[in-house]
């Protein structure tokens, strides 16, 4: 009973878990800097205005 019972609460959170991982990739799909919370290359874009990974 206890093992169904911690089973299905891993399941769950497991499930949820994925779910906003999706999530998460479907509302920031445009970015390619998903995810980074600060590294050079992104500070420079943003101060350009431009996404980093656009041509020149």
């Amino acid at each position: 009973m206890i093992q169904t019972l911690l089973t299905a609460i891993f399941l769950c959170a497991a499930v949820g878990y994925a779910a906003w991982r999706i999530r998460q990739a479907f509302l920031h799909a445009d970015d390619p800097c998903t995810g980074c919370q600060g590294c050079e290359l992104k500070h420079l874009a943003k101060k350009s205005g431009r996404k980093p990974c656009e041509n020149q």
